[in-house]
């Protein structure tokens, strides 16, 4: 801001005041509220589609970020099980678990291979009991894309039932308060079902590749990938009224050796 002049009128001593501001502090403010307009459509959308099931240790859980990346590893086989158990201490736990197994083969003469994959899913939430249950199996197509080996563009597919239960005697309303206390005995005036099941499906693409030449043993390597999840909305709703809405994931990898014994994972 640049002030030009200051003048004093009248018996009141009214102030005007007259400046001029350059023109790159509009940008600035113009650029500004493009940010703040861009993270609230971004954390909106994310709060309206973030309703799965999710892990800290996540890289335990690969196919549920992306089902192509089931096989990225060395060897032919690979079980991985992950279990969280959230907030014991305040109410009834939030139990959460993914166990998974992998086994990959060569298809034909040349360097492509496939991955057979089972991952199943298993959550139990809240004082009504409410489970999710998953049955995935997946097919992952890896395609090579280097004379050494060691790239390969890998499609996968990802698909199963996935099974919603809750304790129905358990569930408490309003329309259950008698007018002095709570009264388990009238009807709780609900009209939802108390378990269902749908079809799930995803899909999912990755490029991985090993870092350096002619290193076949991938010490140094990373992955980068993009799946789209529940692309068939797949109705999932105890009210069987609600959609499930499809999302994107985008992820990405990276391992390199730090010396003979160590190395950073990214």
């Amino acid at each position: 801001m640049v002030v030009t002049g200051i003048q004093v009128s009248g018996p009141r001593k009214l102030f005007t005041v007259s400046y001029k501001v350059s023109p790159w502090r509009f940008v600035e403010i113009r650029v500004s509220r493009l940010i703040f307009f861009i993270a609230l459509l971004f954390f909106s959308t994310v709060s309206a589609i973030g309703q799965d099931l999710h892990f800290s240790q996540f890289f335990e859980a690969p196919l549920v970020r992306n089902p192509s990346l089931a096989g990225i590893f060395a060897g032919d086989f690979r079980a991985q099980m992950v279990y969280r158990n959230q907030w014991a201490s305040v109410t009834t736990p939030y139990q959460t678990g993914s166990l998974n197994a992998e086994y990959k083969f060569h298809v034909g003469r040349g360097d492509e291979c496939r991955t057979s994959v089972r991952q199943s899913l298993f959550d139990k939430a809240g004082t009504v009991a409410l489970s999710t249950n998953h049955l995935l199996p997946a097919l992952n197509f890896h395609k090579s894309l280097s004379a050494e080996h060691n790239t390969y563009l890998s499609l996968g597919f990802m698909g199963g039932l996935v099974d919603r239960r809750l304790d129905r005697a358990k569930v408490t309303t309003n329309n259950q308060y008698d007018g002095f206390s709570y009264n388990g005995s009238l009807p709780d005036g609900e009209n939802f079902v108390s378990g269902y099941s749908y079809f799930d499906a995803s899909v999912g693409m990755s490029l991985n590749s090993a870092i350096g030449q002619n290193d076949k043993s991938q010490q140094n390597n990373f992955f980068i990938g993009i799946a789209y999840h529940h692309f068939n909305k797949p109705v999932n709703s105890f009210y069987s009224t609600l959609q499930h809405l499809p999302k994107w994931v985008v992820s990405g990898g990276l391992r390199t050796t730090m010396g003979d014994y160590s190395y950073l994972n990214i």
